[in-house]
Order: C-alpha cells, then structure tokens, then sequence
C-alpha cells in the first residue's frame, strides 16, 4: 500500500496497489492499438527538453513535468461525452487540444512515451480509497516502470494529493515530497 499522508491538515488518501496477473491493464495497449505518439509534440506540451534515455533521473523529471503541465480533468464525464482511451484519441485531447484528462488518459500517454523512450512499464489497476474504509473497485489506473534496476510507481493521472514525481517501490520505507509522505 502507498500511503499518502499530506501534511498542513490536508485530507489524507490511500491509495491500495495490487499487482497481480488480474490486475494488469496491458491489453490496453496491444499489438491491434497504435503504440507511438509524436513526441516533440508531448515534450512540448509538458515543457520538457531534457534527456531522452530511460533512466530514473529522467523518469522523476518527466513525471514532475507531467504532473505540473497536464492537469486531472473529467469533463467529458459530467457533460455526458464518451471517454475515447485509444492513444490517438488521447494523444488529441490531452497534447494537441492541450486539454487534461483522468488516471486512464494520462497514465496512457504517459506510459507510451516512456515505453518510446526505453522503458519497461507495467500497467496496474488500483484502488484510490479516499475518506472510507470500505474495500472499493480497482478504478485507478498506475504504471510501474523499471529504471537504474529498481522498480517505481508512477502515477500522473490522481489530480489532488498524487505523486508529483514516481516513487520507489520498496516497502517500509518513507518517501517525503516537499509537505507529502509517501
């Protein structure tokens, strides 16, 4: 479990990991589903102009640009428009009509950029439990990614309380971002 503990009396989230063989979300991206996105574009879009190797330091500086470039963003939702989660769809939304997105979207985008780049991303259903206790549905879509031989969990698409740069996966140990324990 990944526990997100902001500081300043903000309201906690917790976030609840499996990863299992069903809890997988690659077949959303199969051989069938165009795999690559116009990177310029996506680099552009996030203000990113750095390194293009996969490496963790380059992993946590795409992620921050990410996080702090597209925002979370449900509309479609409440106006009734159906969700398109194929990466040409999303790659439009989100890059080119410089639009946001949720966790699916962004999690998307983000990991086929990184895949493009050299990483190995493993798509992971999740469940976000926010202000109860009761065991919801695996709705959240996270990635782990492999880099420097260590495993991270990334998340661009939480919007609130979410991680502004990947985390390491390593249990017991506390991960501070500037007010936020991980």
């Amino acid at each position: 479990m990944l526990w997100i503990d902001p500081d300043l009396n903000l309201r906690p989230s917790l976030i609840e990991l499996t990863i299992d063989p069903f809890s997988r979300f690659d077949y959303l991206m199969s051989d069938a589903i165009e795999s690559t996105i116009d990177l310029d574009a996506y680099f552009a879009r996030i203000g990113y102009d750095g390194e293009r190797i996969p490496t963790a330091r380059t992993l946590k500086a795409l992620h921050r640009a990410h996080t702090t470039h597209i925002p979370f963003e449900n509309l479609d939702v409440l106006l009734g428009r159906p969700i398109q989660i194929d990466l040409k769809s999303v790659e439009a939304k989100l890059v080119r009509d410089h639009r946001g997105g949720y966790c699916f979207e962004q999690n998307a985008l983000f990991a086929a950029a990184l895949e493009q780049l050299g990483f190995d991303v493993t798509r992971i259903a999740g469940r976000a439990r926010h202000l109860t206790t009761r065991v919801l549905p695996r709705t959240h879509m996270i990635l782990k990614v492999e880099a420097d031989r260590a495993s991270w969990i990334a998340d661009v698409g939480f919007g609130g309380y979410g991680l502004l740069e990947p985390v390491l996966l390593k249990a017991g140990e506390e991960i501070r971002q500037f007010v936020w324990k991980f």
